[in-house]
């Protein structure tokens, strides 16, 4: 009798160890599958989160300029317009340019803060731009490390506006892509540079063949898609699916002035929004 008892309990002992290296077996995988999904479907999971019935727009401000310092003052003084209107909240998590090394805040920035730092970094450029003309020397601080790409790619709706208009941001740019992180180019130089690999062609790919086959040796001009963009001197280079949003967009508007540019930019990120949830809706 107590033999069989023993047997039992070893036996029930070995049934629970089983049970529990199941269990755990079954939550490894459960994870690594989680966690390919969530790369796979990464801009899925960005488009349906929502905070407060808010879309979280997470912007990187590339470049501090007077450009950088309109979109800064638009967005503070159309908050209220983001958020009723089109349901977004502006969220700026990063800045840098040539007078300041590269910030970055998961949690965002407040306006008056960027407002503080842009009115001293611009009277520090124009400073040292009168400076370095008698040198020729310019410098320009690293705007984004790979972790802080990292870091950004798994916020909602990443997007970097470059305002900075460096014409040797491409290997920058092609990085975001890579990522996953959407762009807004102020400036036609630095996607017009975009090297014509595999991986530009797939960030201007459209539904149309020949749109295909202009990707492979310049960005793409959309405008029966995008009757918005159909002005002079814009280039729109555009991946975009409305089952998977698994590929990044790529958006460049060439403005004339620092508010139409930064008007630009603006229109640019809410229009990334509304194609991704769906909407076709020109701001």
């Amino acid at each position: 009798m107590g033999h069989t008892a023993d047997h039992l309990l070893k036996a029930a002992a070995l049934a629970a160890k089983g049970d529990a290296d199941n269990a755990l077996k079954a939550e490894q995988t459960t994870a690594a599958t989680d966690s390919r999904c969530r790369h796979e479907n990464n801009g899925v999971s960005r488009a349906r989160r929502l905070q407060g019935g808010l879309r979280r727009d997470n912007i990187v401000l590339l470049g501090w300029s007077h450009i950088t310092f309109d979109v800064v003052r638009q967005l503070q003084k159309q908050r209220e317009l983001h958020r009723y209107q089109h349901k977004v909240h502006v969220n700026i998590v990063g800045f840098g340019s040539k007078c300041c090394d590269f910030l970055y805040n998961s949690k965002g920035f407040s306006f008056e803060e960027l407002i503080s730092r842009q009115a001293s970094c611009i009277c520090s450029t124009s400073a040292a731009v009168s400076a370095s003309q008698s040198t020729g020397q310019t410098s320009y601080s690293g705007p984004l490390s790979l972790e802080q790409l990292d870091q950004l790619q798994d916020l909602a709706i990443p997007i970097l506006a470059d305002c900075s208009g460096q014409s040797s941001a491409q290997d920058l740019h092609s990085a975001c892509m890579e990522r996953g992180i959407y762009i807004v180019a102020s400036n036609a130089c630095s996607v017009c540079r975009l090297p014509p690999t595999s991986s530009r062609e797939s960030v201007a790919t459209t539904h149309t063949k020949t749109a295909v086959a202009e990707a492979t040796s310049k960005p793409l001009l959309i405008s029966e898609d995008h009757l918005a963009f159909n002005t002079k001197d814009n280039e729109i280079a555009i991946s975009f699916s409305s089952v998977q949003y698994s590929n990044p967009l790529v958006v460049n508007e060439s403005g004339t002035g620092a508010a139409a540019s930064a008007t630009g930019v603006l229109r640019d990120v809410i229009t990334i929004l509304n194609l991704l949830n769906g909407k076709n809706v020109h701001v």
